[in-house]
């Protein structure tokens, strides 16, 4: 029984008003039809024939999308029409991709409808179409491979023939590619908070969550650290985080009670070097004074106070080069701090 003559997707409709179609008696008889006709089979009958008539639907939903598109309709108004029944931003996305997918390659509507292609390969195929400018749409090797594997390989083949169009030469390094799609952009999460995601190169995003870390540690232990029962604690491990990520653009974090405060920032440390110092034993006066693995000190002057060790430039920069292996006579590890006249 052939259910549906799929020449009427070319058919213009009588008008686009919103109170012509879906309502109508005839669509509803059509539909208490199909359901009766589906209800003759057995279940997995039925579900078999439910495949092929999602198949149709979603198909002629597709052309008359892409026909819109053709007859100057801009994206918002694709979105519009693809509103009519409701729908999340993300099923909406998802059906103005596919139309025009299936505008670029009408070919795509067909094996929908055949049953070649499921909903889900299609969308593999045209979330590839809307990232490289209709190619994947139109590369027949792509949708063949698309429309042999499993669904749930379909993201797979899609990223990979991604990667090969974007750098067929494979010339780009993964830190460059990274580099290149880099961004942010704001939205609400389905918990209705608003969110930031940045997205960028691997060096960068862990510069990054380390200082945060870093400065969420710090705001634990200020706040008591291990001292402190956790159930005592007023903010979790995540709260610190983002308060740690707000406090390093803003400079100040709101409390629990409403008030602000200067953020809490990780103590980094002052750069600390180790050097390698000959002593007199009679005068205490220094000499030939060495960074550990890095040479012989410039020209300098050395001063030591509370066992810190104060160094002042007082020659040209500091040396580069590995230091020449030698025991001093009599060598002293000291740590300190270095600072530059």
């Amino acid at each position: 029984m052939e259910l549906f003559d799929t020449s009427i997707a070319d058919r213009q409709p009588a008008a686009e008003s919103a109170d012509v179609g879906v309502d109508s008696p005839s669509t509803g008889a059509v539909a208490a039809l199909v359901v009766s006709h589906l209800d003759s089979f057995p279940r997995a009958r039925s579900m078999v024939e439910l495949g092929v008539l999602r198949g149709h639907l979603d198909a002629y939903e597709a052309g008359v999308l892409a026909s819109a598109i053709d007859d100057g309709a801009t994206e918002r108004d694709i979105d519009g029409l693809s509103r009519r029944r409701g729908g999340s931003k993300r099923t909406v996305r998802k059906k103005t991709k596919r139309a025009k997918a299936v505008r670029k390659n009408p070919k795509l509507g067909d094996k929908l409808r055949d049953g070649s292609l499921t909903d889900e390969k299609l969308d593999a195929i045209a979330d590839a179409s809307d990232k490289s400018d209709g190619a994947a749409a139109e590369d027949e090797r792509l949708i063949a491979d698309i429309e042999d594997a499993p669904v749930d390989q379909a993201g797979d083949i899609v990223r990979k023939w991604l990667n090969n169009h974007e750098d067929p030469d494979k010339t780009e390094t993964k830190h460059q590619k990274q580099r290149r799609l880099r961004g942010m952009k704001r939205f609400e999460t389905k918990d209705g908070l608003e969110a930031l995601l940045a997205t960028g190169d691997k060096s960068s995003i862990d510069q990054i969550w380390n200082l945060l870390t870093q400065d969420a540690d710090a705001a634990y232990r200020s706040a008591g650290g291990r001292d402190v029962p956790g159930s005592k604690h007023r903010t979790t491990h995540l709260q610190r985080l983002y308060d740690a990520f707000v406090g390093r653009i803003t400079g100040e974090v709101e409390t629990e009670d409403g008030d602000t405060k200067p953020a809490a920032r990780a103590d980094t440390g002052r750069p600390t070097v180790f050097a390698s110092l000959s002593l007199d034993p009679d005068t205490g006066e220094m000499s030939r004074a060495e960074l550990a693995g890095g040479g012989p000190l410039p020209s300098c002057h050395h001063h030591v106070h509370d066992n810190n060790l104060t160094l002042e430039r007082a020659g040209p920069g500091w040396p580069t080069r590995p230091a020449t292996p030698r025991e001093p006579p009599t060598s002293v590890p000291i740590a300190g701090r270095t600072s530059s006249a």
